[in-house]
């Protein structure tokens, strides 16, 4: 019996070490997602000798932050939403790329890259100017006038290249202080060529209330209305035709509120243009992404197009006389990008005779966009250009799996290394500890993991996405709050169970035995999406990203393992209680 005892305490206080050294490991995890760095932060962009009629001299960017396309169409028939229907160009099935988030979002649009390019992964973005080129840089560089008004996170990511930096307090009335502060910029003697206008009240709402609430839906229609209004200031103040106004989302909102994951809500973003050049009355349906604005932002100001651009710019929006300027355009961003990717090929080590044959169709593609330039056919220009860009995207994606499958048998070995361990265990527990009664802690380790997932998600309202870690803190004490409730309910239904049919004469052996196997089957069980993950991408995020529902059961999976290692004396309390003085 002593022995038992003494077993036990050495277990439990094992067992809690290893909880804080999971600890550790989840702390990399995390510093591996926020401080991811783009595998493209070494490519430099040669040459900057670019000339280009520019179509206007100004771009404002009103970004409403968390806006729903399908919640503004609800409001169509009024404000800015009904002017660009009749005065400009819609995108009516424009998307964001996961994750979902802000940070991210606004490198997307101003550098034209996914996430996993431009380095900035999550809103805990904290490594100060974004050194990939971007419409911030290529502006600055070029002596134009750059500003940003209420959006911390421009300030954040672009900060070296503004030359104005207006900060609004984050509070209700936020969209309006912005807007009147844009208008006094603008109003004065010398306005900026490059403006970019951050409104958060949608978003505010969109968490505290989420998207199908009255009170987000009034703060959409009243930033329709205020962009509307600064729209006439710009009529009154004669720079409306020659200025490019986008206006786009980041990211929508679930019903419930948040943003991050991969449902289609919060991918799809609204998008529309309107000003001098751009084509009227006009709705666009073909899918595109909100890299394509930084592309067509250059391309309207005439700065050079040396941008590592993933996806073409909105050609489509503007009128013919322009597409002259969007053919030359493409032509040099797939040159740009083609470049980027057998950088990519070299840093990773990946022989380009593996793609050779798409290699070239780009180089054929990229020919005949220049004769067809010279013979003056821009039409087909861009046509080629958007072939090239397909073959460039198929490439990529080829690079990404490469890199994938490379260290595959590593990780397959280290799973299976796992997997032998977890059998062998499992093995000794039936043979040594107790026969045929290992389905008692076997059921109890199920219903641990059933009920951390039933009370994590039904309980807590958290989804197995993304969307579910908006606010750190709150997403942390769900999981653990979960894990607490499990691990008690399951060590109480294995210590009923025992007092009825077992009879034994020293029950610490069994406290110790059923303690030890339920803790090993529940980690074993709550693991699965780790091995899942450690299986397909690895341990910790890198280039190319994970997919990122599993990396979010990875992440939430681990984070349920480490408090129940440190809850796991709550297990064997609740066995001796229930069952020392039977």
């Amino acid at each position: 019996m002593k022995k038992h005892k003494i077993i036990l305490v050495v277990t439990i206080l094992i067992i809690l070490l290893a909880g804080f050294g999971v600890q550790t490991y989840i702390t990399g995890i995390w510093s591996s997602w926020v401080d991811y760095r783009s595998p493209l932060s070494g490519f430099v962009v040669a040459g900057d000798d670019w000339s280009s009629s520019a179509i206007g001299n100004r771009v404002i960017i009103i970004l409403i932050d968390g806006a729903r396309p399908d919640v503004v169409d609800e409001y169509s028939s009024k404000g800015v939403y009904q002017f660009i229907r009749q005065n400009g160009v819609l995108f009516s099935n424009a998307y964001a790329v996961t994750p979902t988030y802000s940070v991210p979002a606004r490198a997307a649009i101003s550098t034209g890259l996914p996430h996993e390019l431009s380095g900035v992964s999550s809103n805990w973005y904290d490594a100060g100017t974004l050194e990939i080129p971007s419409i911030f840089s290529l502006a600055h560089n070029r002596g134009l006038y750059v500003a940003a008004i209420g959006d911390g996170s421009i300030e954040t990511l672009f900060g070296d290249y503004l030359d104005v930096y207006i900060e609004i307090e984050e509070k209700e009335g936020h969209m309006y202080d912005s807007i009147n502060a844009a208008i006094e910029l603008l109003d004065s003697n010398n306005p900026p060529n490059l403006l970019w206008i951050g409104l958060a009240d949608v978003d505010h709402y969109g968490h505290l209330y989420g998207a199908k609430s009255s009170e987000y839906k009034s703060a959409v229609e009243e930033a329709g209305t205020l962009i509307e209004d600064f729209i006439q200031f710009l009529m009154d103040k004669n720079i409306f035709d020659d200025t490019l106004l986008v206006v786009v989302s980041d990211h929508g909102h679930l019903d419930r509120g948040g943003h991050g994951g991969e449902e289609e809500v919060v991918k799809r973003i609204y998008l529309g243009l309107v000003g001098g050049g751009v084509k009227q009355n006009l709705e666009i349906v073909e899918s595109v992404y909100q890299m394509s604005i930084a592309p067509t932002i250059l391309a309207y100001l005439g700065l050079s197009p040396n941008l590592i651009a993933y996806s073409p710019p909105l050609h489509k929006a503007f009128m013919d006389e322009y597409q002259e300027i969007f053919s030359r355009y493409s032509s040099r961003l797939i040159e740009i990008y083609l470049d980027a990717l057998y950088y990519l090929m070299q840093e990773y080590d990946i022989d380009p005779i593996l793609y050779q044959d798409k290699l070239d169709q780009v180089l054929e593609y990229k020919n005949l966009i220049s004769n067809s330039i010279l013979n003056k056919d821009f039409v087909q220009a861009l046509n080629y250009s958007s072939h090239a860009y397909s073959n460039l995207e198929d490439i990529y994606g080829e690079i990404r799996n490469s890199i994938i499958t490379r260290t595959s048998a590593i990780r397959y070995s280290l799973i299976s290394v796992i997997g032998v361990i977890s059998v062998l265990l499992l093995y000794i527990s039936y043979k040594l500890l107790l026969g045929r009664q290992l389905i008692i802690p076997f059921t109890s380790a199920v219903i641990i993991s059933a009920v951390f997932w039933t009370m994590f998600i039904g309980l807590f309202g958290y989804s197995t996405s993304m969307s579910a870690i908006n606010v750190l803190e709150d997403y942390i004490t769900a999981v653990m709050f979960s894990t607490l409730l499990a691990v008690i309910i399951g060590a109480v239904v294995a210590s009923i169970w025992l007092r009825k049919i077992l009879m034994y004469v020293d029950k610490w052996f069994i406290i110790v035995s059923v303690y030890l196997i339920t803790i090993l089957i529940a980690m074993i069980i709550l693991s699965i999406p780790t091995m899942i993950m450690i299986f397909q991408y690895g341990y910790k995020v890198i280039f190319p990203f994970p997919n990122w529902t599993i990396g979010y059961l990875y992440y939430t999976s681990v984070l349920s393992i480490m408090f129940m290692m440190l809850f796991n004396w709550i297990i064997a309390v609740i066995l001796v209680v229930f069952l020392y003085k039977k």
